[in-house]
């Protein structure tokens, strides 16, 4: 699929912006994920719907109380903790399946009988083919974009960098074969943490210092093994365009779902137009129900090494886009837009007799001795 870095704005005023500001015009899923941008994300998000993504978020072990039911949820906008995130993200390096956490191994007595044993309990959460799939994806996240100073020499590494509002918090999840880890930044009064603090600068650098020690303790393997009855297929995709790789092409090997690969060769760098045109599986170019046709004229990407047209909005007879793909728009109502006036640590910070409050009823609420 392909989606776009185009301006967003929805009539409650909410206008999603990206990291650097910028709208570099239509970008493949693969460059959206990997550059963590906003925009396409929103988007995407209004195709799917908000509740398939809270229904698989609960699947992923996401227990947090309160999810929200608009457009932000793209954009991490609800307070989870670091165990949640482990256990969601243990499920691309399990097949698929969910770990639920558990903090005690093994009782036993002095002489050595045994009270209580535990261990891994899983549970299916996503098919192997989406885990497979959502893997390499998250592996390039690491090899060439904002998570690459997560990277582990010799190892194969998936993860994703997290950063929110005015620096406050900077996270990296992510994992290598036999072990996935989380790290997170951020002052207990939300002060920033200063000017640019991302993830991929202030966490994942933090994750690559921990995962590099426990590999060489644990010695835990260096790739992740396929099983042989998963329904999937490696390729190298183009990542601008989505596009089977061409010499030329700007590319990633990763995993798709058994007949779901494109078959053409990507247009942009020399392959034929109408192959592409004549694609059943091209990739499908996503658009919000706020795209109108002005958007299409200036954002849709040009094939054949040419840049978006700058069209004038008030030129009526915009300049033409060669899209070779179909293009798809949300159903129904669509998915509303948060209160961007909203914000949940203004009253914060808190003095610390009322965090620690808030601490002892966090426990009764979950049930947790203190």
């Amino acid at each position: 699929m392909t989606c776009w870095i185009a301006p967003l704005s929805f009539p409650n005023g909410w206008a999603p912006k990206n990291y650097d500001g910028g709208y570099d015009g239509e970008v493949s899923i693969i460059d959206a994920l990997t550059r963590s941008l906003n925009t396409p994300a929103v988007r995407l998000a209004q195709v799917v719907g908000i509740k398939a993504i809270k229904d698989t978020a609960r699947a992923m072990g996401i227990t947090s109380p309160y999810l929200p039911d608009d457009l932000s949820i793209a954009l991490g906008s609800t307070s989870v903790t670091p165990l949640e995130m482990a256990s969601a993200f243990s499920c691309f390096a399990n097949g698929g399946y969910r770990i639920t956490p558990f903090a005690i191994k093994e009782i036993r007595t002095p002489s050595g009988e045994v009270l209580e044993k535990n261990g891994p309990q899983l549970e299916r959460a996503i098919s192997p083919e989406s885990a497979l799939e959502m893997r390499t994806l998250l592996e390039q996240v690491v090899l060439w974009g904002t998570g690459k100073s997560a990277s582990v020499a010799g190892y194969q590494v998936f993860g994703k960098t997290g950063t929110t509002n005015d620096w406050g918090d900077a996270w990296f999840v992510g994992g290598v074969p036999g072990l996935v880890a989380v790290v997170y930044a951020g002052n207990d009064n939300h002060k920033s943490l200063g000017p640019k603090a991302t993830g991929g600068k202030i966490a994942a650098p933090i994750w690559r210092e921990f995962v590099q020690g426990v590999v060489k303790v644990r010695k835990l393997p260096q790739r992740f093994q396929i099983p042989s009855d998963v329904n999937v297929e490696f390729i190298k995709l183009c990542r601008k365009t989505g596009f089977l790789a061409t010499p030329s092409c700007p590319s990633s090997y990763l995993a798709v779902k058994s007949g779901q690969a494109p078959t053409a060769l990507c247009p942009m760098h020399g392959a034929s137009l109408s192959a592409a045109n004549a694609d059943p599986n091209a990739p499908q170019l996503l658009l919000s129900p706020m795209d109108d046709d002005y958007t299409v004229s200036k954002y849709s990407m040009r094939y054949g090494g040419s840049s978006p047209a700058a069209s004038n909005p008030s030129n009526s007879t915009p300049n033409p886009v060669a899209v070779p793909t179909k293009t798809q728009k949300p159903q129904g109502t669509a998915a509303p837009a948060p209160n961007p006036s909203f914000n949940p640590y203004k009253a914060d910070p808190s003095p610390s007799s009322e965090v620690e409050k808030k601490y002892e009823n966090l426990l009764k609420k979950y049930n947790i001795s203190d």
